[in-house]
């Protein structure tokens, strides 16, 4: 991995809105990455385009799969995508609630993983919605 082979746990947006988010494992440590803009449910961005960029920017190979849309797979070798959907984030009060699915991976988000990533970040409050 790049970045001085320590990136960020969560790219945590700088503005409160809603933002599309993907889950990501790789080897055993979580990294939570999210859209660029805050958006409504119908942004042109999608979760592979998200995903796509952390593994670019990490230097981490990748295979792509799709026929049109051609998105990185869920799983190659030394990372896994283990959840994707929407968060609403709410940056000054350091709040996010996580909710919804990948349509494109047919995922829903993590539990667990948001769990890693409240150990790893306890200044943010961090709920999954049912």
């Amino acid at each position: 991995m790049t970045q001085e082979n320590n990136p960020v746990v969560a790219d945590w947006p700088a503005e409160s809105g809603h933002y599309k988010t993907v889950q990501i494992l790789v080897g055993n440590s979580p990294y939570l990455r999210f859209g660029q803009t805050s958006t409504d449910m119908f942004t042109k961005e999608t979760h592979g385009g998200i995903l796509k960029r952390f593994l670019e920017l990490n230097q981490i190979p990748f295979d792509l799969e799709g026929y049109y849309d051609r998105v990185p797979e869920r799983k190659g070798k030394g990372y896994e995508l283990v959840g994707a959907g929407l968060c609403d984030v709410d940056t000054v009060n350091r709040r996010a609630s996580f909710y919804s699915y990948s349509k494109g991976y047919e995922i829903m988000i993590n539990p667990g993983h948001v769990a890693s990533i409240r150990r790893l970040q306890p200044e943010w409050k961090l709920e999954v919605e049912q």
